[in-house]
């Protein structure tokens, strides 16, 4: 789930989920997020986070104690450099080596989610298609959207894998994510 357009609260307000529908344990380790922070740079996960199986891992720009966010479940990891486009989405989940495990967009404007109503972009993890979200799960005011929740908990398609290390070399790593 990638929250995109911010909130009422704040435009900074962003955040996204990473679900492991794999039946074991990932470490997360040194793996990349491209595309989501500051200027299309990325965002290296640090050593030691795993991501349980059937679990989500919650990276947001505030933790539920800062006044700017709606989100009323802590994230997993803070980070002031998380940056989601509005209008030039392109982001990629990247292991170490460089192999590609997920991306979404094309570099245009994100073809889901909302600004008006705020909404994030769900994924159907049957299917794996995004939509807008249509609900509001542990969120405050008017804000659609399910941070911190699995929506359809059993993933019938595997993801294909792609190598990419040329394209990940030349990526500006701004910040190594922290835990809360």
């Amino acid at each position: 789930e990638i929250n995109w357009a911010g909130s009422e609260r704040s435009t900074s307000d962003e955040w996204l989920e990473l679900y492991n529908g794999d039946d074991e344990t990932v470490d997360l380790s040194g793996w990349i997020l491209t595309g989501t922070a500051t200027g299309g740079a990325a965002i290296e996960i640090e050593a030691g986070i795993s991501l349980e199986s059937e679990g989500v891992l919650l990276i947001s720009n505030f933790s539920i104690e800062d006044d700017r966010t709606t989100l009323t479940v802590e994230p997993n990891l803070v980070t002031p450099s998380l940056s989601l486009s509005n209008s030039s989405q392109h982001i990629m989940l990247a292991m170490p080596d460089g192999v590609v495990v997920d991306e979404v967009g094309d570099e245009s404007e994100p073809l889901f989610g909302s600004r008006d109503p705020i909404a994030s972009m769900e994924r159907d993890l049957t299917s794996l298609e995004w939509f807008t979200a249509m609900t509001s799960v542990n969120l405050a005011d008017d804000q659609l959207g399910t941070p911190g929740a699995i929506v359809i908990a059993e993933v019938e398609e595997v993801h294909e894998v792609e190598e990419v290390s040329e394209a990940l070399d030349e990526i500006e790593i701004v910040e190594d994510l922290e835990k809360v």
